[in-house]
C-alpha cells in the first residue's frame, strides 16, 4: 500500500487515483470497505443540513453538543427527542415514567 504524505488544507478537497485486485471468486454480495480515510481534520468542523461546512471555535461546538446528539456523522437535536423515545418505547411495549 501508499502511505500519501500530502495534507489537504480544510474546506479543500484532494483526488487519489487507485485500483484494486478483486478476485472472481469472490461473492456478489459481499459488503466490504476496500479504502479508507483515516484521521479527520477537526473534530469542530460540522455541516449545516444544507451541507455549508464550518469550523466551530471550542466554545461553539459545545453550544451546539449541549443542543444536539451526536451519532457518527449524524447529530440530532435535543428538543423533542424525549418524545421520539417514548414513542418508540411504548411500540416496543417498554414502560416509561411518563
Amino acid at each position: 500500500y501508499t502511505i500519501m504524505e500530502k495534507s489537504c488544507p480544510q474546506g479543500s478537497s484532494m483526488k487519489y487515483i487507485f485500483s484494486v485486485y478483486i478476485p472472481h471468486t469472490l461473492d456478489k454480495n459481499v459488503s466490504t470497505i476496500f479504502a479508507q480515510w483515516h484521521g479527520m481534520p477537526s473534530r469542530t468542523l460540522v455541516s449545516d443540513p444544507s451541507g455549508r461546512i464550518k469550523e466551530l471555535s471550542v466554545n461553539e461546538f459545545l453550544e451546539l453538543d449541549k443542543r444536539m446528539i451526536f451519532k457518527k456523522n449524524m447529530a440530532y437535536n435535543k428538543k423533542g427527542l424525549s418524545k421520539l423515545m417514548e414513542t418508540l418505547y411504548i411500540k416496543q411495549g417498554i414502560p416509561t415514567d411518563g
